[in-house]
């Protein structure tokens, strides 16, 4: 699990909580704090040495010059040692349940790549927010649960549902390989990415859907 951080003071604790809560020895959680002002950065090391003891290998690294999203990421990617990879913005968090209904999926179908659907999270939900659809976003349009191995579908499915970022997509890290890296500098750097991993993840597609991994925004809550 790989959270990128930049002045996230306020939400990184509950955001790792989420991830420890639910994760054992067979979880790696890396953080990078990209040059944060607002004390991110030593809540970060608080953070490791909290758990260093603990059953979930926990690290922190840092940026000694700013990088932005994708600086961040690609850190991580180089250091991560998991078989698969899972990005988690640091102010969102997982649902319960979501690491070990993963593994089920990793351990009966070995899939390259994960597609999660997700919902947002807000102080206070309304009803122009439920009609919006805000209680499940679907990641993929087209069908669930379901292995695919047509690159073309799976493709206009990620076009379709429009959601092409990296957080609600886990890829085997041998899919990322070297040669899939963010764009320094580039906004929606997921477009630069997601495409890729969808046409490299040769070995079968599983696709899940709120009932099996969820995420949830908190961004929404400002």
């Amino acid at each position: 699990v790989l959270i990128p951080v930049h002045n996230v003071k306020d939400y990184l604790r509950e955001c790792l909580d989420s991830v420890l809560a639910q994760a054992d020895a067979g979880v790696e959680v890396l953080m990078v704090d990209d040059c944060s002002t607002d004390g991110s950065d030593e809540l970060v090391r608080t953070l490791v040495a909290e758990h260093a003891k603990g059953p979930v290998k926990v690290l922190g690294l840092f940026h000694a010059q700013n990088q932005g999203l994708s600086g961040a990421r690609n850190t991580m990617l180089q250091a991560a040692r998991g078989e698969y990879v899972w990005f988690l913005d640091s102010d969102d968090y997982l649902m319960p349940g979501a690491i070990p209904r993963l593994r089920q999926v990793i351990q009966g179908h070995a899939p390259a790549l994960v597609l999660c659907d997700f919902f947002m999270l807000r102080e206070r939900m309304k009803l122009k927010h439920r009609l919006r659809g805000e209680l499940h976003r679907h990641t993929f349009a087209g069908p669930e649960r379901q292995l695919m191995r047509d690159p073309s579908r799976l493709m206009q499915g990620l076009f379709e549902a429009g959601q092409m970022h990296s957080w609600s997509k886990i890829a085997r890290r041998s899919v990322w390989g070297e040669q899939v890296r963010f764009p320094v500098g580039r906004y929606f750097e997921d477009m630069a990415t997601t495409p890729l991993l969808a046409l490299l993840a040769d070995a079968g597609h599983m696709l899940a859907d709120a009932g099996i991994i969820t995420k949830a925004d908190a961004k929404e809550i400002l």
